[in-house]
């Protein structure tokens, strides 16, 4: 039996379905939102303006190679020396990188909404707890709670786990009782995420992303601080309470549109 632990990347990749291409010391992927590169010894995401990464603490660094290989090809045909063009590079819907950890192996795969996720495949008698993960310091990013269960007689039992900072800051799992004899998931998400607010108080209360990308939050705001665009419906806090509509691109990091929405009284 194999213990599969799963990560997923959040914010979103393209829904086209983005894939792995080689790439100077390992594997790229490029996305709607951020580009991710992937050695041996971990991964790196980049946004406009942010970038963050997180390394697997270990002795050895794995070997990775391309998994499930796709019918098409990526061609660059960059500058007037075709000795330069890079073309017929293959395409993956996978990288798998061994030797890491004893009897445990990374895969990095797209999920179906394009989330870029890798799993912890771990042999039998493998030591998930030897995992041992060092993230840089980004306040835009951070990793949820994980979630785990194992699949038994066909049905999705739960199993408690925790992602924990150890002694010397690195990131550990801790797991509840499992059976050892059957496969185990661990699913730990890496979040983007930014402020938005206001010093008298505001309370977002729904969150939508449109075809392109761009995020749309709404919800309730009680102060005259709250960031609005020059383009806004609303630009001045009309008193009590007042609805606020704000848009963000695809990245989180910009502000595109903001007002506010309301009457001098009371509007939820």
């Amino acid at each position: 039996m194999r213990i599969a632990i799963l990560f997923t990347i959040i914010p979103t990749l393209a829904a086209a379905g983005p894939w792995f291409e080689p790439a100077a010391g390992g594997f790229s992927s490029r996305g709607a939102r951020y580009t991710a590169r992937i050695g041996g010894s971990g991964f790196e995401t980049t946004a406009p303006g942010r970038q963050w990464s997180a390394r697997f603490l270990s002795q050895t660094s794995g070997i990775c190679a391309g998994d499930h290989q796709r019918p098409s090809r990526s061609n660059y045909m960059l500058g007037k020396q075709s000795s330069e063009w890079r073309l017929w590079v293959p395409q993956y819907d996978r990288v798998r990188c061994r030797g890491t950890y004893p009897g445990i192996e990374i895969v990095y795969s797209f999920n179906p909404e394009g989330l870029l996720e890798f799993d912890l495949e771990v042999a039998p008698h493998a030591d998930p707890s030897q995992v041992r993960i060092e993230t840089s310091r980004a306040p835009d990013w951070r990793l949820r709670e994980p979630q785990a269960w194992q699949t038994i007689a066909g049905k999705r039992r739960m199993v408690p786990a925790a992602l924990r900072r150890a002694g010397d800051g690195a990131l550990a799992y801790k797991l509840g009782p499992y059976d050892h004899t059957l496969p185990l998931l661990i699913d730990p998400v890496v979040d983007y995420a930014t402020y938005l607010g206001a010093t008298g108080g505001a309370s977002g209360e729904t969150i939508a992303i449109d075809k392109h990308g761009n995020i749309y939050v709404a919800g309730t705001v009680t102060s005259n601080t709250f960031p609005t665009s020059d383009q806004a419906m609303q630009p001045l806090f009309a008193g009590s309470n007042d609805i606020f509509v704000s848009k963000f691109d695809p990245t989180g990091s910009t502000l595109l549109y903001s007002t506010y929405l309301g009457s001098y009284l009371d509007d939820r």
